[in-house]
């Protein structure tokens, strides 16, 4: 069970990484600077 758990987590956090980079490269093709606001 917690195996399961374990990589449910993993693909989330893989998932949302993923999202970052899309969300990182559109700003700098739109020639906005990337900022770290998720993070603010």
């Amino acid at each position: 069970m917690s195996q399961t758990i374990t990589r449910l987590l993993s693909e989330q956090q893989r998932h949302i990484g993923g999202l970052f980079i899309l969300f990182m490269l559109k700003q700098i093709i739109n020639g906005e600077k990337p900022t770290m606001s998720l993070y603010q």
